[in-house]
C-alpha cells in the first residue's frame, strides 16, 4: 500500500493557519524580486538588466526577511507547544535539513561548474552542509544562507527553554531577550553579545511569538508591553538596516516606505493574534510549503542564470519571467522529490533508532 507524503514542516490540520502560508510566499517572492529585479543588475552589471518599473519597488524586497523572522517567532512557538526538547529538535531537523542539503549540493555543483574565479572547495561544502558555517568563519555558498544562522539561534533559545521546562514562563524569557537587545544597543561593551544571541533581529521573533501567545492564551498587560517594545525596536532597526542597504547599493531609500511596511507586518500579526480572518484559505498551503526551497535555491543559481541571459541579449522581461518560473519549478521538484521523501525516510530511521535504544 502506498502512503502519501505530506510536505514536511507544515503544522497539523488542526493547528495550521493558512494565512501564515500566504505570508511566507509573499516574503519569499519579495526577497526573490529584490535579488532579481533590483540587486542583480544594481550590484553586478548596472544597466544591463535594469527594471526601471520594478526596481523602485523591488529594492524594498529585502524586508521579506524581516517578515520571515516574524513568521518564525509565531510558528516555532506553536511547534514547541508539546514541551518536549527531543521532539522539538527532531521536528526542526526534519523541517530544515533535507531541502537545505539538496540546495547546498545543487549550488555547490553550479558554482563548481560555472564559477569564473575560485570555485568552492570540499571544506566549504562540508561546513555549509552543517548549516553552522558562520561559526567557523566559512563563507556561505549562497548569500541567502545567513538568515538560517539567525533562525538557528532562535531555535537554540527555544530548545533551552524546553530543556529547562520554562515554557510556561516563555513571556518572561522573551521579555528578557528583548530587554537585553535594548541594553546592548546602548552599552558598547555588550556589543559582542549581538551576534551570539541574534540581538539585532530578536524583536521580530519576539513579536511573532508574543502574537502567538496572544492568540492561544489571550492578551495581557505584559504581552501588550512586550509587543509594543518589539514594535518600537523594529522601527529603529528597520531604519538602521535601510541605511545599510543604502551604503551597499548606493541607491537612496525612502524611510517612510520601510516604516509603513513594518507597521503593516505588525498590524497583520496583531490581527491574526486576535483571531482575525478565516483559519482555512484554500490554495495557500502548497505555496507556503514552496517558500523554503525557493528561498534556498534562487540566490546564486537564479541570479547567475538571469545575468547569463542578459549577456546573450535575451529580453529582460522574458528573462525575469523565465528564471522566476524556473526557480519555482526547481522548488517544486525539491519539495516533492527530495524534501518530502528524504524527510519521510529520516523520520522512519529516527523512529527505528529510538526503538532500538529503548530495546
Amino acid at each position: 500500500m502506498s502512503h502519501a507524503i505530506r510536505a514536511p514542516g507544515l503544522p497539523s490540520a488542526d493547528d495550521r493557519i493558512d494565512a501564515i502560508d500566504g505570508l511566507r510566499f509573499i516574503a519569499a517572492i519579495s526577497v526573490l524580486m529584490f535579488h532579481f529585479a533590483f540587486r542583480c543588475w544594481n550590484a553586478n552589471s548596472p544597466g544591463v538588466m535594469a527594471y526601471p518599473i520594478l526596481s523602485g519597488i523591488a529594492q524594498y524586497g529585502y524586508l521579506g526577511v524581516d517578515l520571515f523572522f516574524m513568521i518564525s517567532g509565531f510558528v516555532i512557538l506553536m511547534s514547541a507547544g508539546h514541551g518536549e526538547p527531543r521532539k522539538f529538535v527532531r521536528s526542526r531537523f526534519l523541517r530544515l535539513y533535507p531541502a537545505y542539503w539538496a540546495c547546498v549540493a545543487l549550488t555547490f555543483i553550479w558554482l563548481s561548474l560555472a564559477a569564473t574565479g575560485n570555485p568552492p572547495g570540499a571544506l566549504q561544502l562540508a561546513a555549509n552542509l552543517t548549516m553552522l558555517q558562520s561559526l567557523f568563519a566559512v563563507p556561505d555558498l549562497d548569500g541567502s544562507y545567513w538568515t538560517l544562522a539567525v533562525e538557528l539561534q532562535f531555535y537554540a533559545l527555544i530548545f533551552v527553554v524546553l530543556l529547562l521546562r520554562q515554557l510556561p514562563r516563555i513571556d518572561l524569557v522573551l521579555a528578557a531577550w528583548l530587554a537585553l537587545a535594548l541594553v546592548a544597543d546602548r552599552i558598547p561593551a555588550l556589543g559582542a553579545l549581538s551576534g551570539a544571541l541574534a540581538l539585532k533581529w530578536c524583536h521580530y521573533f519576539v513579536a511573532g511569538a508574543i502574537c502567538f501567545r496572544i492568540r492561544s492564551a489571550g492578551l495581557t498587560p505584559l504581552r501588550a508591553a512586550i509587543l509594543a517594545l518589539a514594535f518600537l525596536q523594529a522601527l529603529r532597526k528597520g531604519l538602521w538596516y535601510m541605511d545599510l542597504k543604502e551604503r551597499l547599493t548606493a541607491v537612496p531609500y525612502e524611510p517612510i516606505v520601510v516604516l509603513v511596511a513594518i507597521c503593516v507586518f505588525f498590524t497583520v500579526f496583531l490581527w491574526l493574534a486576535r483571531g482575525g480572518g478565516p483559519k482555512r484559505i484554500a490554495g495557500l498551503a502548497y505555496p507556503g510549503a514552496l517558500t523554503y526551497p525557493l528561498y534556498l535555491i534562487h540566490g546564486e543559481i537564479g541570479t547567475d542564470l538571469l545575468m547569463m541571459l542578459a549577456d546573450r541579449g535575451v529580453n529582460r522581461w522574458l528573462a525575469l519571467v523565465a528564471i522566476t518560473a524556473l526557480m519555482l519549478g526547481a522548488a517544486h521538484l525539491i519539495l516533492r522529490r527530495v524534501e518530502g521523501p528524504l524527510s519521510h525516510t529520516l523520520k522512519r530511521w529516527l523512529a527505528t533508532a529510538r526503538l532500538a535504544r529503548a530495546a
